[in-house]
């Protein structure tokens, strides 16, 4: 699948076409798959060194390092914990990464989000005053990127990234207890990673106001999906759990309620699976999936599910088709991993490397991007750069290993060029 051409003119007077095309490259080697499943399938993975009992965990995907980063929790003697751990998918272990300078402290209700621009977890809360932290995988390190009160002074908000707008969208929130009415929240906020600031969108319409729903990306739509939570009424000292389904569109900051014919009971754990294009629902001992595409929720009753639970942590790893899970409050705290897979996975070549972009020097040009939502089930070896001049088609230039920029000298100025990169997996 080809994407649109991107245009820049340079200050050194190369003229540059970008095309970023997907990767339906391959080549074999020693390295397996990942596990298959069959479809509608949990399966308990049982993995190597996992975190202590928890509930109310934090976890994201990194889709760059084919880890899930998970935070802190509340331990069953109510102490919210700070500790940081990664999942590695492929080799089914967790480990203990707390840095050991400047963690984050404790957070109450914390959640997570993976920013693919700037290749960073944020984590947002509440320790006394509303924070938000960032972790650089790359150097396992936190950085605090903003704190203060005013609007997103609350907790059990939503939170989700939205690649498309490159914001972390805010929604909801209130106190800890379900009861006084005047603490529930009916805004939406905009976070800017780059800017470390905030900016409240004023929608005409939006869910009433809640705390506690379940939120995710549709990255094929480029919009933000909300699901449930506990709705604050204006009559009572209690909220109502609520089975309503919304979109946001971030682009013009408008909410839309999908009103599909069947709803799930009030879940609040979600993910999007970006392979099979469905939303992931669970909680108690409940699956159920949404199509986006034709507005229809559907209880999938999967023949073995986790023991019920609640107040559990969920991430979906594109590059492995799973839903990972973790932990929660069940008859007691848990701390056991399962996976979920949807629909039967088939290997394949990996999708488009993302965000193709380009800086010139004097007859040299940076390309950067970065990697693929999907490795197709293998892992990412290589990227493979085609340079042409127009209406040429782009030839093969060379093959770099699993880096995410490549440095082309030796250009021509005032010459067209056209790039594609395509990524190799090791299928």
């Amino acid at each position: 699948m080809r994407l649109p051409l991107l245009r820049r003119t340079l200050a050194s007077g190369v003229l540059l076409l970008i095309l970023l095309q997907a990767g339906a490259l391959a080549h074999a080697s020693g390295l397996g798959p990942h596990p298959m499943a069959g479809p509608n399938e949990w399966t308990d993975v049982n993995p190597a060194g996992a975190p202590s009992p928890r509930s109310g965990s934090a976890m994201a995907y990194d889709p760059v390092r084919n880890r899930i980063v998970l935070f802190g929790g509340e331990n069953d003697r109510w102490q919210w914990l700070n500790d940081t751990w990664v999942y590695d998918v492929a080799s089914n272990t967790w480990a203990n990464v707390t840095p050991a300078a400047s963690p984050p402290p404790m957070i109450e209700g914390p959640r997570m989000v993976y920013d693919s621009v700037a290749d960073r977890v944020l984590l947002f809360g509440v320790a006394g005053i509303a924070q938000v932290w960032s972790y650089d995988p790359s150097a396992n390190g936190w950085a605090l990127q903003w704190q203060g009160y005013g609007g997103v002074d609350r907790r059990l908000f939503s939170v989700a990234y939205d690649e498309s707008a490159d914001r972390s969208v805010l929604f909801g929130g209130g106190d800890w207890a379900p009861h006084f009415p005047g603490l529930g929240s009916n805004q939406t906020w905009l976070f800017d990673y780059a800017a470390s600031a905030w900016a409240r969108v004023n929608t005409s319409a939006s869910p009433p106001s809640r705390f506690g729903s379940a939120m995710a990306y549709d990255s094929t739509r480029g919009r933000v999906l909300l699901f449930g939570g506990c709705s604050v009424p204006s009559t009572d000292f209690w909220c109502t759990p609520a089975n309503d389904t919304w979109a946001f569109d971030a682009g013009s900051g408008t909410w839309t309620e999908l009103l599909p014919a069947t709803r799930p009971p009030p879940l609040d754990v979600m993910v999007y699976d970006s392979v099979s294009d469905r939303l992931v629902l669970h909680g108690g001992n409940e699956t159920w999936t949404y199509d986006p595409a034709a507005n229809l929720w559907t209880d999938q009753n999967p023949a073995t599910v986790p023991p019920a639970r609640s107040r559990h942590a969920m991430a979906y790893a594109s590059a492995a088709d799973r839903t990972v899970l973790f932990g929660g409050a069940g008859t007691s705290l848990l701390n056991d991993t399962w996976t979920y897979q949807y629909g039967a996975f088939v290997p394949g070549p990996p999708s488009a490397p993302r965000g193709l972009g380009a800086t010139a020097a004097r007859e040299q040009v940076t390309l950067t991007w970065r990697a693929p939502a999907s490795d197709g089930g293998y892992s990412i070896s290589a990227y493979r750069i085609y340079r042409g001049v127009p209406p040429a088609t782009p030839a093969f230039l060379i093959q770099v290993g699993n880096v995410l920029t490549y440095r082309d000298s030796g250009l021509t100025t005032l010459t067209t060029y056209a790039y594609q990169v395509s990524a190799v997996n090791n299928l």
